[in-house]
Order: structure tokens, then C-alpha cells, then sequence
């Protein structure tokens, strides 16, 4: 494992243990209930490994061919007359992912 993810993951544990103790707080509190359901979920989430990053850019902008490139899911193909680069992520020059994209890993690789 990189320096970088060795770091996020003691980060990660060290929020994990401020929040169970936030949520021990909470739970022999008078606060409102919601408070300690926002904890539960970061907890679970954290607990699950699950790392969220939002790439956000116009129509077009290259979203997808940088999330490719980081991945380094990409490769040149040539089409007829012209060069094209394709990845797991769909690329265009029309707009081509108009959804939330969700990655994750799996033992397959695949875009669905």
C-alpha cells in the first residue's frame, strides 16, 4: 500500500474513533435524534472504505478522460481516418456521461 493510502487509512481510523466517542455522547444526550443517525452513517460509511470524490466540470470538459487516465484505463484506437482514445469511462465529443458515474472495485474489470 502507497505512503498516501497508508495515511488516509490511519486518518480514516482516527475519525472512526472521535466519532464512535461523538456517538456515545449523543446517545446519553438530550439532543436530537437526527445528530446520531448523521454519525451512524459516517460511521458505516468510513467502516466500509469507501472514499468519495466528486469531479464536477461543464458538458464535454474531460471528466471522464482524466478519471480514465488516473485509472489508467485508457488506450488509442484508430477508427477510420482518425485516432481515438477510449477507456473504462465513456469519452466523446458529444456529451457522453450524463449521470452520476459510481466507481468501485470488483474482481472484474467493467462499466456498467
Amino acid at each position: 500500500m502507497s505512503e498516501s493510502f497508508e495515511r488516509y487509512a490511519r486518518a480514516r481510523d482516527d475519525i472512526v474513533a472521535s466519532l464512535d466517542e461523538l456517538r456515545t455522547i449523543l446517545d446519553q444526550s438530550v439532543l436530537d435524534p437526527g445528530d446520531l443517525r448523521e454519525v451512524e452513517r459516517e460511521l458505516t460509511r468510513l467502516r466500509d472504505g469507501r472514499f468519495v470524490l466528486a469531479v464536477v466540470g461543464e458538458f464535454s470538459s474531460g471528466k471522464s478522460f482524466l478519471l480514465n487516465a488516473l485509472l489508467g484505463k485508457f488506450t488509442r484506437e484508430e477508427r477510420v481516418g482518425s485516432p481515438r482514445i477510449i477507456g473504462l469511462l465513456a469519452t466523446d465529443n458529444n456529451p457522453s456521461t450524463a449521470t452520476i458515474t459510481e466507481l468501485a472495485y470488483g474482481s472484474e474489470e467493467q462499466a456498467t
